[in-house]
């Protein structure tokens, strides 16, 4: 599997953002390495749960970010994080 490589077309200009999703992709990256190497599944438990944390950290983050600037779809946004939050746990 290839990995994805952060470049400008997944810039969304906001610096913090932007480094937090820089961490998302690296964090992906290595999950689907340790999967296509075999790694145990304690380890691939591990990263997996590594990744979900930062996520769910990085959309309070996010959140918090929109109330600071005064973005608009604020509440349609956090309503996407919320069901993304939600479709996980429905799953663990």
């Amino acid at each position: 599997m290839k990995d994805i490589v952060w470049d400008k077309t997944l810039s969304v200009d906001v610096k913090e953002i932007d480094e937090d999703h820089r961490r998302l992709v690296e964090l992906f990256n290595i999950l689907t390495h340790s999967i296509v190497e075999g790694d145990s599944a304690n380890y691939i438990e591990a990263v997996l749960e590594e990744l979900i944390s930062c996520t769910v950290w990085h959309f309070k983050h996010e959140e918090r970010l929109m109330l600071k600037y005064g973005y608009e779809d604020f509440v349609e946004h956090k309503t996407e994080h919320q069901e993304l939050i939600a479709s996980e746990s429905s799953t663990s």
